[in-house]
């Protein structure tokens, strides 16, 4: 598959976009750990979803599904569960990251597959 045509990292982007965009708009930046974990998880899967569009690797697929695991489980690690929009947020968010990079990477696998020459032997 050509680079920057795979629509699961384009919409991984605009999750990073929204993800890094959520303090303000739903008014979470009073709580420091919401607030930076948003803006540096949304700046990272940005860039990450950017990345796996420009290159053909699988590395970067995996590193999007991390960052969806991470966050996920972040209002309970950092401890604003109690932040009902800014919980919600992450919750979903993290799993729409984790369902996007787990859906991509078959389909890469199987554009490899198709790309290599056929076996011609007779053997």
């Amino acid at each position: 598959m050509r680079p920057w045509t795979r629509w699961q990292n384009w919409l991984a982007a605009l999750v990073g976009i929204w993800v890094f965009i959520s303090p303000w708009v739903l008014g979470t930046t009073a709580s420091a750990a919401a607030a930076w974990n948003a803006w540096i998880l949304g700046a990272a899967l940005v860039i990450v979803a950017l990345a796996v569009l420009a290159t053909s690797g699988y590395l970067a697929d995996w590193i999007n599904v991390a960052l969806g695991v991470w966050l996920f489980i972040s209002p309970w690690v950092l401890g604003y569960t109690g932040i009902r929009d800014g919980s919600w947020s992450a919750w979903i968010f993290g799993v729409v990251t984790v369902i996007l990079a787990l859906w991509a990477l078959p389909t890469r696998h199987g554009v490899a597959q198709t790309t290599r020459p056929a076996d011609t032997s007779t053997g």
